[in-house]
């Protein structure tokens, strides 16, 4: 199935006018959700979460940067919707178990799961060290594995859910 870009465009939701970061008129399509976002204490993970947010979604926002997710959290709070920040390295396989447990005993659940976190190496193959593409992988790869096995299982115990790699 692909959807038909123009009708997309043209609801007043997610319109190319509208910016993600704005309050919108919105149908609360998520509402009852539970939402873990990794990597939205800032650009687009927590657009993401901004998003599930006013969608009506239960938000955690997930990443390294507490300061940074609970500024995230405000936010979502602040246009009405209910969110909790955890400070998580993906990279870290107990915390990842910790975001989905902590989740999962706040709100009962855990619906969908984006999993957004990411860095990049930061120079040029050439240059680049074996630890910082290490770090790269235990991120990036490793991180999304852990993400999604964690969130699986408990998806798979009660029934379903969704899962969004970035």
């Amino acid at each position: 199935w692909v959807p038909n870009i123009n009708k997309v465009l043209s609801e007043p939701s997610i319109s190319m006018e509208n910016s993600f970061l704005r309050p919108m008129t919105t149908i609360q399509r998520l509402k009852g959700k539970v939402a873990i976002v990794t990597g939205s204490s800032s650009g687009i993970g927590k657009a993401i979460a901004l998003r599930f947010g006013q969608e009506g979604a239960r938000v955690v926002v997930a990443a390294r940067r507490i300061a940074l997710c609970e500024q995230t959290v405000a936010q979502i709070r602040e246009q009405g919707g209910e969110a909790l920040a955890i400070q998580t390295d993906v990279a870290d396989e107990r915390q990842v178990e910790r975001l989905i447990s902590e989740t999962v005993t706040r709100y009962g659940r855990l619906d969908i799961l984006v999993n957004n976190a990411g860095i990049g190496g930061g120079s040029r193959v050439a240059d680049t060290s074996t630890e910082a593409f290490d770090q790269v992988l235990n991120v990036n790869l490793r991180g999304t594995f852990f993400c999604c096995r964690a969130g699986f299982r408990q998806m798979k115990q009660q029934g379903g859910g969704v899962i969004i790699n970035m």
